[in-house]
């Protein structure tokens, strides 16, 4: 026992007394012995389990712990089938040639009293997926050498073999002694491993359980047992199961069970099971019952041969077959009206949603539990003869939603596909690429189908079969390009959802939204998102309650006749909450996070999604490290509505643009986009007027706990809030405009905005007027009261705004006066007339560089290189003839002529300049004390 058992786990002794078993569980070796010696004293079988196990319970695989030996049972005596040796010597002798032929270390040889028993014990204890192939293959390699161990015990971990020292008492008349023949020595596991051909991979790989796919699969084609047993019957079935049904009363245990599992998932197995079991000697119908229950799929055709193969020899379905449960298989179950109504969670998702699968196109059908069939006849090519067959195409629900038409791709097929894990995705192929096999195989593949071979072919025509049978009984479906308000604001689309004032209709998504309309489904309740939006609803929080309301604002910018408005949010510290504020945006339509567009996603896909939300609000996170020329970009194009137009690759054609909207996009940074912009140059007035810029500072201090409790149920409760405002504005949008209109004549007037404020002006009263909306329709928890309070904070701000843009804008004397400052090492100042004589005098200050500018004090003629100065106004986004325009009403502006700047000096160069007159040597001075002082900087 110390040689073959492990040294830890529960041990198990075994009585045998016919069919009576009674089993103990013990903790040492030493309390085993203890035992065994007790059942031997009582005259008893006496057995000992060869593993351990982890609890006193069961002895099952399920419960075992570990094992450390191979071993094997040589049966001796009379024997018609050929099966067991005729004495022990000849099994002795036939074990000694096997472990010469296996080159097998010397194994422990016991007596059994009938019988021979070997082990082979390890150096360690192993688990049993470590052990399980190893066994396999030395049963495997004895069916190979024609040596006649027992099949049914070399590969049972669990099985039990007689103690020595005990008596084969089974004739209590002839009790026969139990002994030891011969010690072996014990061996590395992984020698022995080796020696049998068994990979590392394979001594350690998992069995995995039967999938929630493949048992519906199965369940779709229901297999009987009784046919099973005719077809064996005929010499056209498995020899396994006829044996075993044959023979019951002979045997082994884990051949039962394999026909059991085969019995237990056919179509008749409530009879099945105790017709292949009522004969056997254990046979009890509760117990049958229990181990029927516990087998976890039908037994393959390999498994089957690890128990005996020489069943298997000259089976007809070797290899064509992967478990005999397949020869019992009758015609597939087709889905019935009640069946094609499904229940789906999706990943994102409590709630299950109802899809209702519609019947597919004959000679194709959906499965009792799912997949895509096709019934087909097939010619029996021996006799000619046809017959109907049912094949299996696609191993998941897949069916065509609508035909679409695409106001810019043309006719499309809207499919729908349902994933076990993913969940069910929804995506268009436009008809000219069905007719294509790689551009169909690319379009099914981008949402994660992947058919092979023959099998692409079947989904290619299955699908081209439903858009021919969906033509002949349904019209195409418009499909929607842009999210927000359609048919002369009479709906309005959000994802996959048309949004009227008295139903929510659904939209088929196209090939421009359909991605984008997973992230703005309805999830949640109206009740769970108010709570998280009135904690913005509060004194001192008067910033995040505007901002918020800037996604409700979105949806009316179309009324207010101006195109967009742009929200900057910054600081430069953590924990503002800017990316909540964000999240709480998103969630009035859609989801939160995932809505939310971030630095990494390019241009043109932020201007796309844009275009794709045209009046929802598009949210972008963290813009700080974005360039300058990118974020000015950006401003203009937020208040064009539109990308820029582009031609067709393949002709001088303009393509149609698809990217336009007019809504209210926010961002957020840790610094001012102000500051960016002024990088790029000097007057960037014409973006400051289109931005309302705010730092953001979260004046109420709140633990992370509470932060956790109020916004995490964020991600439960989204775009319910959205669905509601819409029908509440739909029978609005005659009287939008006038009320838009009242708020912002009252806010110009209060905050003093000018034509130039037109872009602020219209975003603020937009969302002001959003918030006497959402007071009425209930969405938030706003009053009167709160609406005042935050009427005067925007107003507040809009005061400061403007007097703070207009004190900034760079006048445009400055702009010469700039030019200097940055090219004071490129100045010549020098005297025009000579002191004395007719010799010039020697320059006041020389060139260091190259000479762009020249001085005349005494003259106080000032010229400056013209290709340099337009070069600078055009870098500064300043207009030179602005420029030129303000020096020549200020009577200072002489002439464009051609001029050697370098007069009285060396230099001779002779080049086309812009002279200035009656300018001040304070003017000039002042750009090189600008200079001496570290002011100047490079353009």
């Amino acid at each position: 026992m110390q040689a073959v058992l492990p040294a830890e786990g529960v041990y198990v002794a075994v009585a045998i007394d016919g069919k009576r078993v009674a089993q103990t569980f013990h903790d040492t070796i030493t309390d085993l012995e203890a035992r065994c010696t007790t059942l031997v004293g009582e005259g008893q079988n006496t057995f000992y389990a060869l593993a351990t196990f982890n609890t006193a319970s069961t002895r099952t695989t399920d419960n075992m712990k570990l094992i450390r030996s191979l071993f094997v049972d040589l049966d001796c005596g009379a024997d018609e089938e050929g099966k067991k040796y005729a004495t022990q010597a000849e099994a002795v002798a036939a074990l000694r040639e096997f472990v010469k032929d296996m080159r097998l270390p010397t194994p422990w040889v016991v007596d059994s009293g009938r019988g021979i028993h070997a082990y082979w014990p390890f150096t360690e204890a192993v688990t049993r997926l470590q052990w399980k192939p190893v066994a396999e293959k030395l049963k495997q390699m004895c069916a190979i050498k024609g040596f006649k161990a027992d099949p049914a015990v070399t590969a049972d971990a669990v099985r039990v073999l007689r103690v020595p020292g005990s008596f084969n008492v089974k004739d209590k008349a002839n009790p026969l002694a139990v002994e030891i023949l011969k010690a072996g020595v014990a061996t590395p596991f992984d020698d022995l491993r080796q020696l049998l051909g068994v990979s590392e991979f394979e001594a350690s790989a998992v069995k995995r359980p039967m999938d929630e796919v493949t048992k519906n699969l199965l369940a779709n084609r229901p297999s009987y047992f009784k046919d099973i047993l005719q077809r064996s019957v005929a010499g056209d079935g498995c020899n396994q199961i006829m044996h075993a049904v044959g023979s019951q009363s002979s045997i082994p245990e884990p051949l039962w069970r394999a026909v059991l599992s085969v019995a237990q998932h056919c179509h008749d197995r409530d009879k099945a099971i105790h017709v292949a079991s009522r004969q056997h000697p254990d046979y009890d119908p509760d117990e049958t019952e229990r181990k029927a229950q516990a087998t976890k799929g039908p037994y393959t055709c390999a498994s089957f041969q690890k128990i005996d193969p020489t069943l298997c020899e000259g089976c007809p379905h070797f290899g064509k077959i992967s478990s005999p449960i397949t020869l019992g298989a009758g015609r597939v179950l087709e889905a019935t009206q009640e069946d094609r109504t499904v229940e789906v969670v999706l990943p994102e998702s409590t709630e299950p949603v109802v899809y209702e699968i519609p019947a597919y196109p004959f000679p194709f059908f959906r499965g009792k539990n799912g997949g895509v069939y096709v019934r087909e006849k097939v010619e029996d090519k021996k006799t000619g003869a046809t017959h109907e067959e049912d094949t299996l195409i696609y191993q998941h629900d897949f069916y065509l939603v609508a035909q679409v038409r695409d106001p810019h791709d043309g006719a499309t097929g809207l499919f729908r596909v349902h994933f076990p894990q993913d969940g069910v995705k929804e995506f268009c192929v436009p008809l000219s690429d069905m007719l294509a096999k790689d551009r169909f195989r690319d379009a099914i593949a981008t949402v994660g189908m992947c058919p092979q071979g023959s099998q692409l072919d079947k989904l290619m025509a299955y699908s081209n079969y439903w858009v021919n049978t969906y033509q002949k009984s349904s019209q195409s479906k418009l499909g929607r390009v842009q999210f927000g308000w359609a048919d002369n604001n009479q709906c309005f689309i959000v994802g996959d959802r048309e949004i009227r004032a008295d139903e929510i209709r659904y939209s088929p998504p196209t090939i421009t939204t359909v991605e984008i309309a997973t992230k703005y489904q309805k999830v949640g309740t109206l009740e769970g998102w108010q709570k998280i939006a009135n904690f913005y609803n509060q004194p001192g929080m008067e910033l995040q309650l505007f901002t918020l309301l800037s996604g409700f604002a979105s949806p009316l910018m179309p009324f207010t006749k101006t195109q967009g408005g742009l929200i900057s949010l910054y600081s430069d510290k953590g924990g503002t909450g800017k990316t909540t504020l964000l999240w709480m945006i998103n969630s009035i339509f859609g989801h939160p996070k995932d809505s939310c567009l971030i630095l990494r996603d390019t241009a043109l896909s932020r201007l796309n999604r844009v275009g794709v939300l045209n009046n929802i609000s598009s949210t972008t996170d963290e813009i700080t490290n974005e360039l300058a020329e990118n974020i000015s970009a950006f401003v203009y194009d937020a208040m064009h509505g539109r990308a820029r137009n582009r031609l067709k690759s393949s002709s001088n054609v303009e393509r149609v643009n698809k990217s336009t909207w007019n809504n209210i996009n926010v961002v957020t940074g840790n610094a001012a986009l102000a500051d960016k912009l002024r990088l790029l140059k000097d007057d960037p007035d014409g973006e400051l007027r289109r931005l309302l810029e705010f730092e953001v500072m979260l004046p109420i201090k709140i633990s992370k706990a509470e932060s956790d409790n109020i916004f995490l149920p964020m991600m439960d409760n989204y775009g319910v809030a959205g669905e509601r405002y819409i029908q509440h504005l739909l029978p609005k949008t005659d009287t939008i405009h006038d009320t838009f209109r009242k708020v912002q004549l009252k806010l110009d007037a209060a905050a003093g905005l000018q034509q130039r404020e037109q872009y602020q002006s219209a975003t603020c009263a937009a969302i002001l007027t959003a918030g006497i909306y959402v007071m009425e329709c209930g969405v938030m928890n706003l009053t009167s009261a709160d609406m005042k309070r935050l009427y005067q904070w925007v107003v507040d701000y809009l005061t400061k705004l403007v007097a703070k843009t207009a004190n900034e804008t760079v006048p445009l004397d400055e702009v010469l006066g700039l030019f200097l400052s940055n090219h004071v090492n490129d100045t010549l100042i020098i005297k025009g007339n000579p002191t004395i004589g007719t010799m010039l005098d020697a320059p006041i200050r020389e060139p260091r560089g190259k000479l762009l500018i020249r001085y005349e004090p005494d003259t106080k003629e000032l010229c400056v290189s013209l290709p340099k100065f337009r070069s600078f106004c055009a870098h500064r986004q300043v207009s030179y003839d602005s420029v030129i325009s303000y020096f020549t009403r200020q009577g200072k502006f002489r002439e464009v002529t051609r001029k050697r700047l370098g007069k009285g000096t060396h230099i001779s160069a002779n080049e086309r300049v812009i002279v200035f007159s009656n300018i001040d040597e304070d003017f000039v001075g002042h750009a090189e004390k600008a200079a001496s002082t570290g002011i100047a900087g490079s353009d």
